[in-house]
């Protein structure tokens, strides 16, 4: 058993292992046969390459191309960004120098610079030097352009901006006026002016946004204009400049007081119970330091129980804020009055000589519009107890206005405001030299006199000839002259207020300087 049990065994193990080779060997043998074949893929395998390859090609490209067009869209961005940081960069600078503006592509003396399609803005100031810079903002063909020329020289086109599809300049959203649209004005109280744009290329917005502001030039000298204007500016550089003289008299500031002499008295205040308040009093070098409490002795004020706002320094000149501002055009056309009873129409024009009205308790009415005074003498109304009304326009005095008649005369304006130019305006009207005055003088008078609100001239309500140095006088007792925003703008000449309990209120006073002689009288000014 033992050796016939063993030879099965051996039998048996031997066929299990020849049934492993032989298994193997067949499948090394299939797998010969099937690469010898020449069958390809199979159905199957075949759409399974179909539906996953475009997929994953697909997914690719639209990779690639979407990193292509960020890549533009960062491109386009990165240079609307570069052109709106050069476009700040001289937009701020230029506005905050302007000393004028307008969004009129028709506006003359001086004409915009440079020329296109649409215009958005234009600025100017003075140089130092002479002349004036003048900087206009156009559109054309898509294109954001800022033109600039100083002194009469050609235009220099210093930007340039592509694909620009909407842009927009606003001036002082705020303000009531709005007489930028029709020609220049001061940028005197513009709070803002701002260019909104909109470039095509990424749609790519931004709004640029700037205050024109008082600056000095680098070259040192007078600051040439800019900023708003304070309530009472007084140019004077030397001598005595603001005097209250007498007693019981009130200045009420509703803002600043500016004065540019360093003398000593500057400001005289010799009464008792004088009263001078404002928000803030700074005397053109009146200590070392700018801020620093005056130490020259520029406030004289010896009397009793003053209550005296206290300056301080400041080492910057005031400029003239409205240096800039043109002298009015001539109007065209003959104007002339005509009598009916007591009551007189006057029609706007040209008058070549200068009206007179004597005769008392007349009603004298200036119909709306614009008016020449020409001739060697005053537009007098020396009668008693007038009544005057100008209608809302322009008035050019070349020989100054007065009012003397006594019986309580009564001065005012119709809606809309008015503006009355003091002097010479050029030829061919320029012959009673540069002396012209305004000169109220009479008891119980009233004047309610407001600044046009619109135009070339919003707010101002006296211009004087900038060489015509000639008192702008308001005499007389008990007298009212009010304007609720006027400026009385007199850069040559003082402003003089004589009499007793007179009641001045003015939104502010420009002139070389400002002296009142009388008891219990009050000044206010500012809004």
């Amino acid at each position: 058993m033992g050796e016939g049990g063993f030879k099965q065994l051996s039998r048996s193990g031997s066929t299990r292992r020849s049934r492993g080779g032989s298994t193997l060997s067949r499948a090394l043998s299939a797998s010969r046969r099937r690469l010898a074949r020449d069958e390809g893929f199979s159905l199957i395998e075949l759409l399974l390459v179909i539906v996953i390859v475009p997929i994953v090609i697909g997914s690719m490209a639209l990779a690639i191309i979407s990193a292509l067009q960020q890549q533009t869209t960062v491109s386009n961005r990165l240079a609307d960004s570069s052109d709106s940081q050069l476009t700040s960069a001289l937009y701020v600078r230029d506005v905050q120098s302007a000393t004028m503006v307008t969004t009129s592509g028709s506006a003359t003396s001086p004409v915009p610079c440079g020329s296109g399609t649409t215009f958005l803005l234009g600025l100017n100031w003075n140089k130092p030097s002479g002349g004036q810079n003048v900087v206009s903002y156009w559109v054309t063909s898509g294109k954001l352009v800022r033109n600039s020329c100083t002194g009469g020289s050609p235009s220099v086109n210093a930007i340039n901006i592509d694909g620009i599809t909407s842009v927009a300049a606003t001036i002082c959203p705020t303000c009531a006026s709005s007489g930028w649209t029709s020609g220049w004005v001061s940028t005197a109280g513009v709070s803002s002016i701002s260019l909104a744009v909109t470039q095509s290329a990424s749609n790519f917005r931004y709004n640029l946004l700037a205050v024109p502001r008082l600056w000095t030039p680098q070259s040192g000298g007078t600051p040439t204009g800019g900023g708003p204007i304070p309530p009472l500016l007084l140019l004077g550089s030397t001598g005595q400049v603001l005097g209250l003289n007498g007693n019981n008299n009130q200045l009420v500031v509703n803002g600043g007081i500016d004065l540019n002499s360093n003398s000593t008295g500057a400001v005289n205040l010799p009464g008792n119970n004088t009263i001078l308040t404002t928000n803030n009093f700074l005397i053109y070098g009146c200590a070392p330091t700018a801020g620093s409490p005056c130490t020259n002795g520029a406030v004289n004020a010896p009397g009793n129980n003053n209550q005296i706002a206290q300056p301080t320094a400041t080492t910057t000149l005031t400029a003239d804020p409205l240096l800039s501002v043109p002298v009015p055009a001539n109007p065209t056309g003959t104007g002339a009055c005509t009598t009916s009873g007591s009551t007189i129409t006057c029609a706007p024009g040209v008058y070549t000589t200068a009206p007179t009205f004597a005769a008392n308790d007349l009603t004298i009415n200036f119909q709306p519009g614009n008016y020449l005074f020409g001739g060697t003498s005053p537009v007098a109304f020396s009668g008693n107890g007038p009544t005057i009304t100008f209608g809302s326009g322009i008035y050019i005095f070349h020989d100054g206005v007065s009012v003397t008649g006594q019986g309580s005369p009564s001065v005012t304006s119709g809606p809309g405001g008015v503006m009355f130019y003091i002097g010479n305006s050029g030829a061919p009207y320029d012959t009673g030299g540069d002396a012209a005055q305004l000169y109220f003088n009479s008891n119980n008078m009233s004047i309610n006199l407001a600044a046009m609100t619109t135009g070339t001239y919003p707010g101002l309500l006296v211009f004087q000839n900038r060489a015509d140095s000639a008192q702008v006088v308001l005499d007389g007792n008990n007298p009212t002259v009010f304007s609720e925003t006027g400026i009385i703008y007199a850069p040559a000449a003082q402003v003089l207020l004589n009499g007793n309990a007179g009641s001045v209120s003015a939104g502010s006073i420009l002139a070389q300087s400002l002296i009142l002689n009388g008891n219990t009288s009050t000044i206010t000014l500012g809004p």
